[in-house]
């Protein structure tokens, strides 16, 4: 039988304790939520990249009610415009349901944009 000498069993003690305590300790990567919603954007703010959306009954996650919405793709914001009719994901925290964006914006009905008309060149 071979003999563990004392300081050889401790530091392996302390190991097995440390690796124990991390893995009880490690939640592991959370995985958003995702909630389909609809509505019309009623506004835009370029500077805060949040549109307003008046939506319909979110099912499991809120009632039907106009509230900001942040869009992390300014891309997506840039085509946007109040009137325009939208479907999309709300992406949401389970670690903290209080933060949430839209993802997946799709526009599906757009307002009647108004293009400067172009003066004609005088002749």
């Amino acid at each position: 039988m071979k003999l563990i000498r004392s300081g050889t069993a401790k530091s392996a003690s302390f190991i097995c304790i440390a690796l124990l305590a991390l893995l009880v300790g490690c939640k592991g990567p959370t995985k958003l939520k995702h909630f389909p919603v609809s509505g019309e954007v009623m506004a835009k703010s370029v500077s805060s990249q949040e549109i307003t959306l008046r939506h319909g009954d979110v099912p499991g996650f809120m009632a039907a009610m106009t509230m900001d919405y942040s869009l992390p793709n300014a891309a997506v914001l840039d085509e946007l415009q109040p009137g325009d009719r939208i479907a999309a994901q709300i992406a949401v925290d389970p670690a903290d349901e209080s933060h949430f964006w839209l993802e997946d914006v799709v526009i599906t009905a757009e307002v009647a944009r108004k293009r400067a008309a172009r003066p004609e060149p005088s002749p």
